[in-house]
């Protein structure tokens, strides 16, 4: 329990940090995602253009700007602070993002707060980030208790300076590296017998409404010694119905009202693909090629728009701390159990792949847009543990962990300052 105090303690200051010096909206799509929880809380769910107060428009624009160059100023904030809700002017706003509500769990709670308060939008938003981050930790926190040989791993990728600021923050990310977390803490506890097949389904059923394509997670309990097939056939069940759900939301709206930012056709690239799949996957195959390693630095520290860098040693810094964690902590899978998290991740990045081709990129092109090193974070604890040398009796000090952890977010920080301040 104290290192689970520890972790959290050390989580929520720098994701508050996160959460407050990083401007509204400098967080990828984080205005389709606080219009999105937001019109969830007045009860849109499916309806890509909901007729919200006007309020939620004005404060966009009031301190929303696609000027990279300027920086944040008190005057932006003062004019942002006095935007009023204005619940009896109504007008549409068009949610890029198209999730399922599991993926806002927090988001839409703070919205019903602000709703029923009549707050206004500048300090909802805020309550939004700040319940976000606290559910997230609170998550984490669960994960690393339920699985002890493999709170490391959890906690590792849960303080890198990219899951902070994305748990500070409106996206639906947040709640998938959660709900992902959970998921694999619960399964590793289940090799160990420590778990019941309850909790799996629960959480995995959770983690499918998410985002789909982690929910091959789940396919890794079926490894487990199962006392009942009934508990299997109970888990894929959750897991498909799952995943039909929020692919059916996402779907519904991603192509029957496409983006008009972008020169996207869903439907062209649907076709493309099953005319011609040896031609999709050697544009995968090419992505990973040309843009591999940039997706390991991204993973660790990728701020604003995209646009703003983690410092390079940092980075590498990070990602050898994460390598000696996997090949000296945690536990020690079985070779059957390791291939198939190769395997399950292999196919979670592919599907990935494929979602932002046919979403994001244009109709047979030969570039995928939008695939970021963020994606890489709720399969990584688990991906650690194939590195994972048995015969190596040291471990990496979980208070380095938190030393080396805390000293790259300190300079993230330091870096968000310069970049917004």
């Amino acid at each position: 329990m104290r290192r689970s105090g520890a972790f959290a303690a050390v989580a929520l200051v720098f994701g508050l940090a996160y959460a407050l010096i990083t401007p509204p909206f400098e967080v990828p799509d984080e205005v389709g995602h606080y219009w999105r929880a937001s019109s969830i809380a007045y009860g849109f769910v499916s309806n890509p253009l909901p007729l919200m107060p006007r309020g939620f428009g004005v404060i966009v624009y009031a301190l929303w700007t696609p000027d990279r160059t300027r920086h944040m100023t008190s005057e932006r904030l003062r004019l942002a602070r006095g935007v009023m809700l204005e619940p009896q002017v109504r007008g549409p706003v068009r949610a890029h993002s198209f999730y399922s509500p599991a993926a806002y769990v927090p988001q839409i709670l703070a919205a019903l707060i602000a709703r029923m308060a009549s707050i206004r939008p500048f300090f909802g938003f805020y309550i939004g980030r700040c319940l976000t981050l606290l559910v997230s930790v609170l998550v984490l926190s669960v994960a690393g208790v339920v699985a002890p040989s493999f709170r490391d791993h959890v906690h590792a990728v849960s303080l890198l300076p990219m899951s902070l600021f994305l748990f500070g923050s409106w996206s639906a990310d947040a709640m998938t590296i959660s709900a992902a977390l959970l998921v694999s803490s619960l399964i590793v506890a289940g090799f160990d017998g420590d778990v019941r097949m309850k909790s799996i389904i629960a959480a995995s059923f959770w983690l499918s409404l998410c985002k789909p394509s982690y929910s091959l997670l789940s396919l890794l309990a079926l490894l487990m010694p199962l006392r009942r097939r009934r508990d299997a056939t109970l888990l894929l069940l959750a897991v498909v119905f799952g995943s039909i759900l929020s692919i059916w939301i996402t779907t519904c709206t991603a192509i029957g009202l496409p983006r008009p930012d972008l020169p996207v056709d869903s439907r062209a690239q649907l076709h493309f693909i099953r005319d011609s799949p040896a031609r999709f996957v050697e544009i995968l195959v090419n992505d990973l090629r040309r843009n591999g390693f940039d997706y390991l630095l991204a993973m660790t520290g990728r701020f604003g728009l995209n646009d703003v860098f983690a410092p390079g040693v940092v980075s590498v810094l990070l990602l050898l701390m994460l390598a000696v964690i996997g090949l000296i902590n945690g536990p020690s899978l079985r070779p059957r159990v390791r291939i198939t998290i190769c395997g399950v991740t292999a196919m979670i990045f592919v599907g990935i792949l494929a979602y932002l081709y046919i979403t994001s990129s244009i109709a047979g092109g030969t570039t995928i847009e939008g695939t970021q090193g963020r994606y890489i974070l709720p399969v990584l604890p688990l991906t650690l543990c194939v590195l994972r040398i048995p015969r190596l009796r040291v471990s990496f000090p979980y208070g380095a962990i938190l030393a080396a952890t805390g000293l790259a977010n300190a300079v993230c920080i330091a870096v968000l300052v310069h970049r917004y301040w």
